[in-house]
């Protein structure tokens, strides 16, 4: 099934708030001993949730959004402060630290639409979780993981550069 569908199916249920609420207990008892791609498929899902509601722009990436309606933009912020309460920002920055390459990406992506429009409650919350990690174990793992995916790109660059003077 397409997620943007589901996530269209999600807006129409009658009780979205609460399977919302749902969703976030499950992520927040398994994030310990996560599974994967339950995990990728719920923050995708919470993601395309909120990005539907840019009406203007509901196919593109958030980042890529240029413009957007105040109605949408308070519907979304709706959103965010329902999954404020649920404590959302607390596991989603415990997930951007995961080794899954994946469920670091939906986690990003998920924060960025978390993020949308400058909910100020939100960004204090985020604000909260970085500075008080101390040993900056977020930014240490992200730090790694960039210079680990540079190293990757540096050698494919290198083999791709290599094979295109081999074959001429």
């Amino acid at each position: 099934m397409n997620i943007q569908h589901l996530a269209n199916q999600l807006s129409q249920h009658k009780e979205t708030k609460d399977v919302l609420i749902q969703i976030i207990e499950y992520l927040k008892a398994n994030r310990k001993k996560p599974r994967v791609d339950e995990i990728k498929f719920l923050l995708k899902l919470m993601r395309h949730y909120i990005s539907r509601e840019n009406k203007k722009s509901e196919d593109q990436k958030i980042y890529l959004w240029k413009e957007i309606d105040i109605t949408d933009l308070k519907r979304i912020k709706t959103i965010q402060d329902t999954l404020l309460t649920q404590e959302l920002t607390g596991f989603l920055y415990e997930f951007l630290k995961n080794r899954d390459d994946e469920v670091v990406r939906e986690s990003l992506m998920l924060s960025l639409a978390y993020l949308y429009g400058g909910n100020r409650a939100v960004q204090e919350q985020y604000y909260n979780e970085i500075a008080s990690d101390d040993e900056n174990t977020l930014l240490i793992f992200l730090y790694d993981k960039l210079v680990e995916k540079h190293k990757q790109f540096k050698k494919k660059e290198l083999e791709r550069v290599e094979m295109l003077y081999t074959q001429t």
